[in-house]
């Protein structure tokens, strides 16, 4: 990678649907700043994870080639009237390779492409609680990025990608007739942009998107047959200023239009205003609008079992939020930063399962409620000693509410703490450890299910739960790392949130060869 960028609150002024509460953006490498590296790494219970690197330059294209294998397998102890099950584990080889193409100068063009096939095994799904599932799964991935340098002020980019995933999920006691379900999910995407910056202190991304969707879900048995089918296109247009008002001000403004053919259009908003006190104070205030659409499975998956069924509602609205935060940062001294953040979200159409009975029988509805959810993030992170020890810190405190009911939300921790130190004495031996500290909270309800949840009495609370990782890395020479590192150093079991298999220690050994 060559940097992440972290984007708080909805996105969807840029980014479209399912940008609803922030954006997360992984920029990779090109090509040829990759190293060829052959990394290993081997758990405990079964875990395992091997990538080799491989990375060629030629006279105008430079090729990188990444393959290995994973396997998870953690063992738990689960509810048995969930029927959890005792693994859940997924096995798969990885390809993937990038090529970067200059055609010249002002011209280049990349492109990427993954592929990945394998077998896993999860809980059994609200109708099926006699059995467990494995699921078998093959992705692919496509992706080009075609860049001009139009004028010294302005470039044109276009960016198209091509995503296929075919799943299928197994009843293994059918003898002849194996197959649960089938599902196959092709999305294909295109956008084009152009950054402009030859206006005064502006700076003005406009441009537009396309997007189609089309899943195809079918089965032997007699529920699913003949199958179903459904399709959606998305074309959008958005536009970004960026405007500097004085030395001290600058101005952000974004807006974007989609429109579907199947569900509502959405219109979203975000604007922000910086304020740059001075060289070690900065003040930033955001708000906008972000809209989550309902996904096919929540629109039309069907399938029913003797007794019960799960059926997908068609007319479902996209979920909408009004984001707001406010943050102060302070590089109180050279190399440590403050970062104090306050935020409000207010959601509409949260999507549910509505369980009725006799059954169970499961359909996605919608609620009018408005839920409210306030925090705060604050942390401090920095070096000392000319980066031989690192640290940092943050605490989040959450209020969430039913707004319409007035009633304070379940299955959300009203504080998180994380914390963590990296130590580097010398050139060939470091040491880091990270902490995670998670308040308790109220158990999901759903006594239609199963009267509990993991084990855990449906109603009840959920413990507070701390849990520490740690990592100690040796370098025998310039180019090879050799690691010993555990999760959950004190085997401090708990649920993360309901239905969640609780995290037990488990042990790493690794080896990373770089040339």
């Amino acid at each position: 990678m060559e940097r992440i960028e972290i984007i708080r609150g909805g996105g969807s002024a840029l980014y479209g649907a399912n940008a609803l509460t922030g954006v997360i953006n992984i920029i990779t490498k090109p090509a040829k700043d990759r190293r060829e590296v052959l990394s290993s790494f081997i758990g405990d219970e079964g875990i395992h994870q091997h990538t080799f690197t491989m990375v060629k330059s030629f006279e105008k294209f430079d090729l990188s080639v990444t393959g290995g294998w994973r396997q998870t397998q953690r063992k738990a102890n689960r509810d048995p009237a969930f029927n959890m099950g005792e693994q859940n584990f997924y096995s798969t080889p990885v390809l993937n390779t990038k090529l970067d193409y200059d055609i010249s100068d002002d011209e280049k063009i990349s492109f990427f492409g993954g592929y990945s096939i394998g077998t896993g095994g999860y809980a059994a799904s609200p109708g099926d609680l006699s059995i467990d599932r494995a699921e078998d799964w093959e992705q692919t991935l496509l992706q080009s990025h075609y860049s001009n340098k139009l004028s010294e002020t302005s470039d044109l980019n276009v960016k198209g990608s091509f995503f296929s995933i075919d799943q299928q999920n197994f009843r293994p006691y059918t003898a002849g007739n194996p197959e649960k379900y089938h599902v196959n999910g092709v999305r294909y995407n295109l956008e084009a942009y152009v950054v402009n910056k030859d206006l005064t202190d502006n700076t003005l991304v406009f441009g537009a998107a396309y997007q189609h969707v089309l899943t195809k879900s079918i089965g032997r048995v007699t529920n699913l047959a003949p199958g179903r089918r459904h399709s959606y296109n998305l074309t959008g247009v958005f536009l970004q200023d960026e405007y500097a008002l004085s030395d001290t001000f600058g101005l952000v403004g974004s807006v974007r239009y989609d429109v579907y053919d199947d569900v509502d259009n959405e219109l979203t908003t975000r604007g922000t205003l910086m304020c740059y006190v001075d060289e070690k104070n900065t003040l930033r205030f955001s708000a906008g609008k972000s809209y989550r659409r309902a996904a096919i499975y929540n629109q039309h998956y069907l399938v029913t079992w003797p007794g019960g069924y799960f059926k997908g509602t068609s007319d479902l609205p996209s979920q909408t939020m009004i984001n707001y935060e406010l943050e102060y940062r302070n590089r109180m001294i050279p190399a440590h930063t403050l970062k104090v953040e306050t935020f409000q979200s207010k959601l509409k159409d949260v999507y549910f399962n509505e369980f009725t009975g006799p059954g169970p029988q499961i359909e996605v509805s919608t609620t009018d409620n408005e839920y409210l959810i306030r925090g705060v993030i604050s942390g401090i992170e920095g070096s000392l000693a000319e980066d031989i020890f690192k640290w940092y810190s943050n605490v989040t405190v959450y209020k969430a509410v039913d707004d319409t009911a007035n009633m304070r939300m379940v299955d959300v921790p009203r504080y998180m703490f994380n914390a963590g130190v990296r130590f580097s004495p010398c050139d060939i031996v470091y040491f880091s450890a990270d902490a995670h500290y998670q308040d308790g909270f109220e158990a999901i309800t759903d006594a239609t299910v199963t009267d509990s949840v993991n084990g855990i009495p449906a109603g009840t609370s959920v413990s507070s739960f701390t849990t520490v990782d740690a990592k100690i890395g040796y370098l025998p020479a310039e180019d090879i790392e050799l690691s010993i590192s555990v999760e959950n150093l004190f085997n401090n079991q708990h649920f993360e949130f309901p239905l969640h298999q609780e995290r037990s220690r488990t042990f790493y050994v690794g080896l990373r060869i770089y040339w």
